[in-house]
């Protein structure tokens, strides 16, 4: 075996493969994305429900509140997390990589934002109005 000549680091799961290569995106290789747990009961806390925002702040992702009995918004907040994470790329808005961490952004067509890093989701939300969810993977793209 010979060392990647990008020097990319190996996957975390080296015997893993997506299920279905036709319709899910593999940017670490070998697995798809799922969120770290350590981290999706606070950013759905913060960006559904508001806690942890800053005075005058609104949760920038209200639509995954439950809104009946029948409706798990939390469950919703994940699955479509996941979804993005692992979309083919002709699906996506627009991906970038952050060059001082190798995060990788995904924006789909609504504006949300989902982060990768390390194979795993440690965050999903709406940057905006100012920067505009556009403006921040600008930004986020020269980092």
């Amino acid at each position: 075996m010979s060392q990647d000549p990008l020097g990319l680091p190996p996957s975390p799961n080296p015997s893993g493969y997506v299920k279905n290569p036709l319709t899910l995106a593999d940017p670490f290789g070998l697995s798809p994305c799922e969120w770290d747990v350590t981290r999706i009961d606070e950013k759905y806390d913060k960006h559904v429900e508001g806690h942890g925002k800053r005075l005058g702040e609104e949760p920038d992702m209200p639509e995954y509140k439950d809104q009946h009995p029948e409706d798990d918004g939390f469950e919703r907040y994940r699955r479509d997390a996941e979804h993005l994470a692992n979309s083919p790329l002709h699906e996506v808005q627009r991906e970038v990589r952050r060059y001082h961490d190798g995060a990788i952004l995904r924006m789909d067509s609504k504006g949300r934002i989902v982060f990768i890093q390390d194979g795993k989701i440690t965050n999903y939300f709406r940057p905006g109005p100012d920067p505009s969810p556009e403006k921040f993977m600008d930004n986020e793209g020269t980092r």
